[in-house]
């Protein structure tokens, strides 16, 4: 399910100011990749990888309390989308907001609601879809893998992939979206899916909970390079495995 934006890593925002050429094309091409986006999975995936960009930017600086280096590497893409004032940079900065869940969301929201234009209906959509089931082959020494079938209001069911490396402080180093497999229906089943890892069924809620810890801990460490599908896929596994009812509350 990769998206392909995501061969277009090597792009670096310029510092804010009047937009030059190269940013302003830059720009306009991203949201025409937004704005071919039709469902809202697919929407998800280009977000999450614009946002993985973002985060991959990232870089503290010592002494700034209270500075969010996240929206601190990606405010100056929104405000370019903004500056654009077009129906795909509302599109994209309002897909942005839908599935971000710190202050880049919130900026995001906040500069879409300035464009004029409408959003399609189906927008709502997305960062909402519920971790239905979870399965998983945990090796105390090694690590946990994990699949968490999701099922969207609308559009395709598919999986959550990840793995916690518990010789790395048990941070999530692989995530993935992978397509349902079947793994029958009893939560204790104990199964195979063809790779040589067993799968059971196990408390979808702990299961989101034990991602997201491992998430936080790759966000809280310091030299450590995170791979391509993390980068990737980190936003919209965030959107995943978030508790429901925390939802309306981060997007206030």
């Amino acid at each position: 399910m990769d998206h392909n934006g995501a061969r277009r890593a090597g792009h670096r925002p310029r510092k804010r100011g009047r937009p030059a050429p190269d940013r302003l094309d830059l720009t306009r091409r991203l949201c025409r990749e937004a704005a071919a986006q039709t469902t809202p999975l697919a929407l998800e995936q280009w977000s999450s990888w614009l946002l993985g960009e973002i985060w991959r930017r990232r870089c503290p600086i010592p002494g700034a309390d209270g500075a969010d280096p996240v929206l601190r590497a990606g405010a100056p893409i929104l405000d370019s989308f903004a500056e654009l004032g077009t129906a795909s940079s509302k599109l994209a900065l309002a897909a942005l907001g839908q599935l971000d869940r710190g202050l880049l969301g919130r900026r995001a929201r906040r500069l879409a609601a300035t464009l004029d234009g409408s959003t399609p209906g189906w927008l709502e959509e997305m960062g909402v879809a519920r971790i239905e089931r979870a399965f998983s082959d945990c090796h105390p020494r090694d690590g946990e893998a994990l699949l968490l079938e999701a099922h969207p209001q609308s559009g395709e069911p598919h999986m959550l992939a990840v793995f916690i490396d518990a010789r790395m402080g048990g941070i999530a180093k692989h995530l993935d979206l992978v397509a349902p497999i079947d793994l029958g229906g009893s939560p204790g089943l104990d199964d195979t899916d063809g790779t040589g890892l067993r799968f059971v069924g196990v408390d979808a809620e702990l299961a989101c909970q034990r991602v997201r810890a491992a998430i936080d801990r790759v966000d809280a460490a310091r030299g450590f390079a995170a791979n391509a599908r993390f980068i990737y896929y980190r936003a919209l596994a965030l959107a995943r495995v978030q508790p429901p009812g925390l939802v309306a509350w981060l997007r206030a």
